[in-house]
């Protein structure tokens, strides 16, 4: 079993709705030993459920994630590339004739990463493997994107990577093989603390470019913030794929080094309960 499969049934299991389903299997085997057990336990399981799915719930697991770094105002001076992060794909042909097609959240980052090349006229480094055999690498599809609809000319690809992790490290071998020493760092403002870390772990200083901010919308306030709905199960699952990353990452490549102190600093105690800095709050706040 790969890694990757390893961490889909581990979500699977452990994340809503699957932990839920779980509980609930265990109520139905238990109800007739210990009926008062089987009443909590059900009770536990449905307030579960309606929690992980609010939208109040799910955006205050998100705002933990991505207030550290604000937007990037304008492209540093002696920035000389822009490093972009895939984010998935859908495996098989797609309606356009070719094998595979990018993800929403992987479309939202390219998307970004142009913008800032046609303003910046920096070249670009998309960083993803194949999630499959005899899939595409994310960083073809990332290309051919940029390429043939963005209109970016400089695109290198890093083709081997399936977690954060080995993205900068195969990224750093291309970044150093072409003598680039400050990238601008393109991925999700809720994903960048993690990539950040990975970078400077690797001796990398960074120039974190965050996108796709999570922010309330009109349904999302007010009595409708309390209202079930599948899109936020879905996004709280989400949250905790990167709150659980971040912890696994700290425990396996930064505990023993100073760079990933800020990385096992959770917000809102939802795994460590600490403080940040007042910059990290008013960024938390500009954010959202």
């Amino acid at each position: 079993m790969s890694h990757i499969e390893s961490r889909i049934l581990f979500e699977s299991l452990l994340f809503p709705p699957g932990i839920i389903i779980l509980l609930v299997v265990l109520v139905l085997m238990t109800a007739t030993i210990r009926p008062r057990g089987f009443e909590r336990l059900l009770i536990v399981a449905v307030l579960l459920l309606w929690l992980f799915s609010v939208p109040a719930f799910s955006l205050w697991l998100m705002a933990g994630l991505q207030g550290e770094y604000p937007r990037l105002e304008k492209v540093p001076a002696d920035a000389d590339v822009i490093v972009l992060l895939g984010a998935g794909q859908s495996p098989g042909v797609s309606e356009y004739g070719r094998k595979g097609q990018l993800a929403p959240r992987a479309l939202e980052r390219v998307r970004y990463a142009a913008f800032l090349a046609h303003r910046s006229g920096l070249p670009v480094v998309v960083s993803g493997g194949s999630p499959e055999p005899g899939e595409p690498p994310q960083a073809v599809l990332m290309r051919r994107v940029l390429e043939d609809e963005f209109g970016v000319a400089q695109v290198l690809t890093e083709t081997r990577s399936t977690t954060t992790y080995e993205n900068g490290a195969f990224t750093l071998r291309l970044l150093r093989q072409h003598h680039f020493k400050h990238p601008v760092l393109v991925t999700h403002a809720w994903h960048m603390p993690r990539a950040v870390a990975v970078f400077r772990h690797l001796g990398v200083s960074v120039y974190p470019a965050p996108t796709g901010w999570v922010r309330p919308g009109r349904t999302e306030r007010g009595y409708y913030a309390w209202f079930p709905r599948a899109d936020m199960l879905e996004q709280s699952v989400m949250a905790l794929h990167e709150y659980v990353g971040r912890l696994y990452y700290w425990y396996k490549y930064f505990r023993h080094s100073g760079s990933g102190v800020r990385l096992a600093l959770l917000r809102y105690g939802v795994l460590l309960t600490t403080a940040l800095d007042g910059r990290s709050r008013d960024a938390v706040r500009n954010a959202g």
